[in-house]
């Protein structure tokens, strides 16, 4: 060995071999005095030295002690016959490294020396570090956390149990609820089965997710709970347990409960409401329509000639019978919209008759000084939609173009695109801000107070066609200045049959 002639000459040459060539670090001390007389070439991978600048300085360069290292390694080969433990060994830039220390006394050219072997652990070492690390923080987790955690057995015990889960069942602590739960089938759930059902899905998927059940408590009070758990199995995909988490969902399923009760109250009500609307409806058209037809009779002269105050008053009795029908109609309407009692039945329509009986029903002029004018385009296809909702859409749309127009004209046009019709109402009546645009379509709503008083109405028409339109895949438009009259357009499209 260079450096070290007085062993050379009984150096065997497969010592020297694995001596100079070791993955480890070598390094041969004098016995009595610490002093190293030989380094293996390792040192320059793991520490930096090249092996002859350690050559006749002591071991405690590299292995630095609190005392004199010949009393920590020296004197233990001495005592015992060799020496063995982790220490950390000086690199030159001054780091260290974790190296795994051994250390024997042996008989070299007559010579006692200590061949002290150094295998470099650092990087298990940090490994090990990161696993105590990682298990640190797991625990702080799992002894932290809000949502319970557990692990049990696939027959009903549990195997372990944080203290967020002792506390969701009610007990003081994890030990006591392990200690107290030996049968979670039999115990915890308010339904036996339910168990069975966890089990089962967890054998079909591995998993489960929002899984929801009524449990007891410690105190058999019962809560509600979500639990997510999975099934871990060995390499051979036998089951080894099942572990997951546990939510207490109780308040969340009161209320759930309670919005539930009160959509049933609700839907209820709205029943109730409609069978009183319909019935009272019934009652209320019954005479009326007999005051109108008695009046008709009074107008035409059946029960004799009339004075000219006689037949102002009749009239006035007429048109207030027919706003009151109008009223019962559109509440009717209404009410059967709120309950969603209205089907849409689409069939093939021809535009032109639909219309036809629409200006029949509208023959003349519908109030004095206001003329209605149709404009229909020539040919127009048939339109897959519901006719009897679409005579109810246009009828609204006519008479509120009728009733807020003193004197003018309204004009009901109709044209078709590839897409559908486009039916157009146009009046010359008050007009409408453009604040007001999307108000008017609110139920009871007018654009002020003193529309109501002055063109009479409770403001039903417009919502109800926008409610109507809605069934129909429809859409309406509206173009209006106040003082400029009004243009409502509704896009209808061809509906499935």
């Amino acid at each position: 060995m260079e450096g070290a002639a007085a062993l050379d000459p009984d150096v065997d040459g497969l010592f020297e071999t694995w001596f100079r060539h070791s993955p480890d670090v070598i390094v041969i001390l004098d016995a009595r005095t610490g002093v190293i007389l030989d380094a293996s070439l390792a040192v320059r991978r793991y520490l930096g030295y090249e092996p002859e600048h350690l050559i006749g300085t002591h071991v405690d360069r590299i292995l630095p002690a609190p005392r004199e290292v010949s009393s920590l390694v020296v004197d233990d080969v001495w005592l015992h016959g060799a020496a063995f433990g982790e220490r950390d060994v000086a690199r030159i830039d001054g780091s260290t490294s974790c190296m795994l220390m051994r250390a024997a006394l042996r008989l070299l050219s007559s010579h006692q020396v200590v061949i002290l072997t150094l295998h470099d652990i650092t990087a298990r070492k940090r490994t090990e570090l990161a696993v105590a690390e990682a298990e640190r923080r797991y625990r702080g987790i799992f002894e932290n956390a809000i949502e319970g955690i557990f692990q049990t057995t696939a027959n009903g015990h549990y195997i372990s149990a944080n203290p967020a889960l002792a506390r969701i069942y009610g007990y003081d602590s994890p030990e006591a609820l392990i200690s107290d739960l030996t049968d979670i089938a039999g115990q915890l759930y308010v339904d036996k089965n339910r168990r069975a059902e966890f089990q089962r899905a967890l054998q079909e998927r591995d998993e489960v997710r929002d899984f929801e059940s009524e449990v007891y408590r410690c105190d058999r009070s019962r809560i509600w709970i979500s639990e997510n758990a999975r099934a871990v199995r060995d390499r051979t995909g036998h089951l080894l347990y099942y572990e997951g988490t546990v939510v207490d969902i109780s308040v969340r399923r009161r209320t759930q409960e309670e919005q539930a009760r009160a959509v049933r109250e609700l839907e209820h009500a709205s029943r109730l409401k409609t069978e009183f609307i319909a019935t009272i409806s019934h009652e209320l058209r019954t005479p009326l329509n007999i005051i109108l037809g008695y009046t008709e009779l009074l107008g035409d002269g059946t029960f004799g000639s009339l004075v000219p105050e006689q037949v102002d008053v009749v009239e006035r009795v007429r048109q207030t019978g027919l706003e009151l029908r109008e009223l019962i109609e559109a509440t009717l309407d209404l009410s059967r919209l709120d309950a969603g009692a209205v089907a849409v039945e689409p069939q093939s329509v021809d535009v032109n008759a639909l219309l036809g009986e629409l200006a029949e029903t509208h023959a003349g002029q519908p109030k004095d000084g206001v003329a209605l004018v149709w404009q229909i385009a020539p040919d127009l296809p048939p339109l897959t939609t519901d006719p009897g909702k679409l005579k109810l859409v246009l009828k609204n749309l006519i008479s509120n173009a009728v009733k807020f127009t003193e004197a003018g004209v309204v004009t009901v046009g109709v044209t078709a695109d590839a897409t559908g019709h486009v039916f157009d109402v146009c009046d010359t009546g008050i007009g409408i801000p453009r604040e007001a645009h999307q108000l008017i379509f609110e139920p009871f709503r007018q654009v002020d107070g003193s529309d109501a008083r002055r063109f009479g109405g409770v403001g039903l028409g417009l919502h109800i066609v926008k409610r109507v339109l809605a069934l129909l895949r429809g859409a309406i438009e509206v173009h209006s200045e106040l003082g400029m009259g009004s243009t409502f357009r509704v896009r209808l499209p061809q509906l499935q049959t």
